[in-house]
Formats: structure tokens, sequence, C-alpha cells
């Protein structure tokens, strides 16, 4: 279930709905709505009722009432989006939900932490201690094996596994762990949409073994930059 803050935070900053080209909130600008309405004892909900927080965040922070309202107003599209993402098993969670968003992102980074997480799996690994393991996509057999060992050896202890994804010591690594009856929180940068019902991580998603996340729109495509 989304919360109603989560909603609206979704409708000012996700591109892939915004109406007629207007130019969805950037994280910066978001900060400053969020700042500015915590000031006034005021919640991010309260836009949708309250047009006189609009002009207030007009004046205050130089973001037009006509471009919060038109971003506002797309409320059927996201509804569609959250609808599709449900579908594949995709929630979404705000640094407003605080009974679920990791503490320990939001302790470390503040105000820098990431707005929105886009996930699937069990929301509980993110508030797990574990132990991260990335490293080169191009390696050799043994490099391979000892990845996988790696992780087979952390799930005889319980101990999570957070890595990228990635093709080579990350997914070997991954699978090391989920072979083994282990956990995995895996960070992708990109795609979560079509990472989540590939057949490979599928079932040890609904097996809440495994955890994907990314701070990008579930659609975004990877690219090397």
């Amino acid at each position: 279930m989304i919360s109603d803050n989560t909603k609206v935070l979704l409708l000012l900053m996700l591109k892939s709905i915004s109406p007629d080209n207007t130019e969805s909130l950037k994280p910066s600008e978001a900060r400053k709505v969020l700042d500015l309405l915590d000031q006034n004892n005021e919640e991010i909900s309260s836009l949708l009722e309250n047009k006189k927080l609009l002009s207030l965040i007009e004046s205050e922070n130089g973001i037009s009432e006509s471009r919060l309202s038109k971003l506002l107003s797309n409320s059927m599209s996201l509804s569609i989006n959250l609808t599709n993402w449900s579908k594949m098993g995709i929630w979404v969670i705000s640094v407003l939900d605080l009974d679920c968003y990791p503490i320990k992102l939001k302790m470390k980074y503040r105000d820098k932490c990431p707005l929105i997480i886009y996930g699937s799996g069990n929301k509980k690994n993110l508030n797990k201690s574990g132990f991260g393991i990335v490293g080169s996509r191009k390696i050799t057999a043994e490099e391979s094996q000892y990845a996988h060992l790696s992780g087979k050896k952390f799930a005889s202890k319980d101990i999570l596994v957070i890595t990228g994804g990635a093709r080579g010591i990350d997914q070997d690594s991954m699978f090391g762990s989920l072979q083994n009856d282990g956990h995995v929180l895996c960070i992708l940068p990109a795609e979560l949409s079509s990472k989540v019902v590939d057949k490979k991580y599928r079932n040890y998603i609904e097996k809440q073994k495994l955890t994907m996340i990314s701070c990008e729109e579930p659609e975004s495509n990877w690219t090397p930059g």
C-alpha cells in the first residue's frame, strides 16, 4: 500500500507521467518543497487540497504554481503506473514513509538520501546489515568460483549479501547465496521492471529471498553513464 504522501511526491517527480511536457521536479526542487512544507507543519499530501500552499511554494522557492498544478493533476496516469507495477510485484516507498524507509540510509546521507525507492521482494532486507560484494564483469573461472563460494559462505552464516547484480562477480556471489537459501539485496542502476519478471530472479523474489531495488523509475534504461 503506497502512502498518500508518496503518491503526491511521485506526481511531482515522475518523468514518465509528466503532462504536456511539463518538467517534473528535480530532487533538489522536491527537497525545497518538502523543507518548506515541514517549516509550515504541512504534509505534501495537503497540496492536493490547499491551493494556498502552491502560491507559497512559488513565492518562496520560485517553482511556479501553474507547473505544480499541472503535475498534481495527473493522478490517472499515476494510478495506471502503480497498477502495472503492482502486477509485477513492484512497490514504492519514499523518504516520507518513516515505518519502512531504510533508517541507516537516512541517518548516513540525511538530506542527500534518495527521495524515492522502487523495489520488489522483502522490504525487511532494507534495514538489515549485510556484506557488500561488487567486482568485475569479465572474470576467470577461478574468480567466478570464488565469488560463488563467498555467497554460499555468507548464506551459511545467515548474512545478507548486498550487490549490484551485474554479470560476473556480482551475479556469481548473488546466486552463490540464493542457491544456498541465503538472502540478497540487489541494488540496480536501472531496468527494475524487466529484472523482476526475469525467471532467474522471480522465484527468489517470491520466496522472499531476493530483494531488488532502484532509485530510477522501473522502466528506465541502463546506460554506461
